[in-house]
């Protein structure tokens, strides 16, 4: 039997769009390993990867276009996993493959089904099984079942019976993770992908009780770990077939066991690897992190979820975060990279709650560096979680989509995941004490605002005392005020905000202004530099060519020198002495963003700086000479010296059959100046 395995969908949501993390899925590359070695054939699909390499859109298509090319593999059977986030795109793509194949079996997995497998059934015809939990115990003897049409005895499994949804008895927890086949790491072009870093499994299952987490209802509360050599066999056989020497150690917590964490430390040492891992702050220390950074350790992931102990003990996190910045200290002194990630949107959460999680990611802010990232994410409800059935009778619907959640791109998806709370709880929220706009509002403020870098932000928080806080507070006042219906915070309100509060002459209005538009520019170029042969005019057509503002240029009028601005302040952490004399001048810059992301900060006359923005649409140089004299008052030879001039630096470019030529000669008009001043 063929059996096609489909991956989630699954976006991570950021300040520009959405971007996929291309990793073969640990838990199918698993599965076929284990078809496999049982005679059958299986075959990973990743949309993901589809969507990176073109072959599908984020549009209406995309569910035909996935259903299509499933059914190219020609499959016996297709088996879904399932994230609620991206719930939607499977339920969805699992309808078009039906509508082509009626009979087809299509199975489906994961987290999401194993807690919810009733009502999936019981709604969604278009599903015919449901494995619930880990699958790896029982997806061979259902391959064998739906060969013989017979799966009543296949347990851990869920299917429908007439009107009813029948559910075996549940397969027992797989103790021993060592006995599973090597993950089929060659069922996923690696080489093509080319990931810097590489997933590994290390263990399952969680002991403690976050009510607002799910991980504990779908593995189960026993902690397992595979052991220090099984894991590093596995690291062993993705260098030396791929030659990727960091990995990722995927275990919700690492570092429960602490012997087991040192007996791989000790295994693993003198290897060469890099390798992240999650932890709690309460299940390390100086000693065990030593171990580990000497073990190849280089960055450790921090679920601390709030900063208010008073929601700590609420949601039964129960994490001392006294241990916070002493942790914290511990891993910077190691020169470790940390993440620590926060939550906001309970439903018991007020603001005060709120303002203490602001001040703790302000507080790190102001005294990290680039290896510490900070994170605050929209609270998701999750099935199989206390905090979903206290709360289920709350849950409310925007269409907002927050961080891994999908979009709807079908106009019967919002429908669906609106009628369906049950199902599709990922994409509703809880009502709360505090509303729901102003908890979209600080999650995205705070993305907006580290967009802005470390050094810039530091200097904003010193003029509200340090308090993050303070300033996403004094944000969402002045959005209640002159952008009422705004859902969010973005880097627009953000330069109105501080035109509207700060002045054109406050350095920071010019370092918010010049960050934002750097950020702007840096997403909209490509990856990488397109390599095209362009035809290049020759010398002397002067009057015939045509120039345009170069590509990932900006113009700035009345800016400070935010470049020596931002070398200052990096030097002095973001004080405000740093600024100095530097307050008083302001010019007119353009700021361009190579597609190596290196930024160059001209200076311009005025004159050149209206050129310029003359210039963001194609103009011949006879047109600029003739509005250059009409408009500016400008003679001629100066008007033609000011186009040389520009072309000279980079910040025109000569149009070839309408397209920019970025490899015309920099001689192609005379010129012997090579800046604009």
């Amino acid at each position: 039997m063929k059996i096609v395995f489909v991956d989630n969908l699954l976006l991570e949501r950021s300040r520009v769009a959405p971007t996929e993390d291309l990793q073969p899925h640990l838990g199918l590359i698993s599965l076929i390993g284990l078809v496999e070695s049982g005679g059958h054939e299986g075959v990973l699909y990743d949309p993901k990867l589809a969507l990176a390499r073109g072959e599908i859109s984020l549009d209406q298509s995309l569910y035909h276009r996935i259903a299509r090319a499933i059914l190219e593999y020609e499959p016996d059977a297709v088996g879904f996993t399932s994230l609620g986030c991206s719930f939607i795109c499977s339920l969805q793509t699992a309808a078009c493959l039906k509508a082509e194949r009626r009979l087809l079996p299509i199975l489906l997995g994961g987290p999401h089904a194993t807690i919810l497998y009733e009502q999936i059934l019981r709604r969604f015809e278009v599903f015919d099984v449901v494995v619930r939990h880990e699958a790896e115990s029982l997806i061979l003897p259902l391959l064998e079942g739906l060969c013989q049409h017979q799966i009543d005895d296949v347990p851990g499994i869920a299917f429908r019976s007439g009107d009813k949804v029948i559910a075996t008895t549940p397969a027992p927890l797989i103790k021993d993770l060592d006995s599973l086949p090597f993950p089929a790491f060659d069922h996923y072009p690696i080489a093509e992908v080319r990931p810097s870093v590489m997933r590994i499994e290390v263990g399952r299952g969680c002991p403690f009780h976050c009510t607002f987490c799910s991980t504990a209802s779908f593995f189960g509360r026993q902690y397992r770990l595979k052991s220090p050599a099984r894991i590093c066999a596995e690291m062993d056989h993705v260098a030396a077939a791929y030659g990727i020497r960091q990995f990722s150690l995927t275990h919700d917590l690492f570092t429960v066991n602490r012997k087991k964490v040192i007996e791989f430390c000790d295994y693993v040492w003198g290897r060469g690897y890099a390798w992240s891992c999650s932890a709690r702050m309460d299940c390390v220390d100086r000693q065990l992190l030593e171990h580990m950074a000497a073990a190849g350790c280089r960055a450790i992931y921090f679920g601390v979820e709030t900063g208010s102990p008073r929601m700590q003990r609420i949601t039964l996190k129960n994490q001392d975060l006294e241990l916070y910045t002493p942790t914290l200290d511990i891993v910077r002194g190691l020169r470790l990279g940390a993440t620590v990630s926060f939550i906001t949107g309970y439903p018991e959460e007020t603001q005060e709650d709120q303002g203490l999680t602001l001040d703790l990611i302000g507080a790190t802010l102001c005294r990290s560096d680039e290896r510490l990232e900070t994170q605050l994410h929209l609270l998701t409800p999750e099935p199989g979680t206390e905090l979903l059935t206290r709360n289920a009778a709350s849950l409310d619907y925007d269409g907002y989509v927050t961080d891994f959640n999908f979009p709807s791109l079908d106009p019967r998806d919002d429908n669906i995941m609106r009628d369906n709370a049950d199902v599709f709880v990922n994409h509703h929220f809880y009502r709360a004490t505090l509303p729901r706009d102003r908890h979209i509002f600080v999650s995205s403020a705070v993305e907006e605002l580290q967009a802005l870098g470390l050094v810039v932000l530091r200097y904003i928080l010193g003029r509200y005392g340090n308090r993050l806080s303070t300033l996403v507070d004094s944000l969402y006042e002045w959005k209640k005020v002159h952008l009422p219906s705004q859902v969010g915070c973005d880097a627009s309100l953000l330069v109105a905000y501080a035109m509207s509060s700060w002045t054109v002459v406050d350095p920071a209005c010019s370092l918010l202004r010049y960050m934002t538009t750097v950020n702007r520019m840096s997403a909209s170029l490509p990856t990488s530099p397109r390599c095209e042969r362009l035809a290049v005019l020759p010398k002397g057509r002067i009057a015939s060519a045509n120039v345009v503002a170069a590509a990932g240029l900006a113009v700035l009028r009345d800016l400070h020198d935010c470049g020596t601005l931002l070398s200052n302040l990096s030097q002095k952490k973001g004080q405000s002495s740093a600024v100095g004399e530097l307050s008083h001048d302001r010019n007119d810059w353009a700021v361009v963003v190579s597609s190596e992301r290196v930024v160059r900060n001209i200076l311009l006359t005025r004159y050149c700086g209206e050129l310029l923005e003359f210039c963001t649409m194609p103009r011949s140089v006879a047109e600029i000479v003739t509005v250059a004299r009409l408009r500016w008052n400008v003679v001629d030879g100066e008007a033609a010296q000011a186009v040389c001039d520009l072309v000279g630096a980079g910040l025109l470019s000569v149009c070839v059959g309408g397209r920019r030529d970025s490899n015309a000669p920099k001689d192609l008009f005379c010129s012997s100046r090579t800046s604009v001043n």
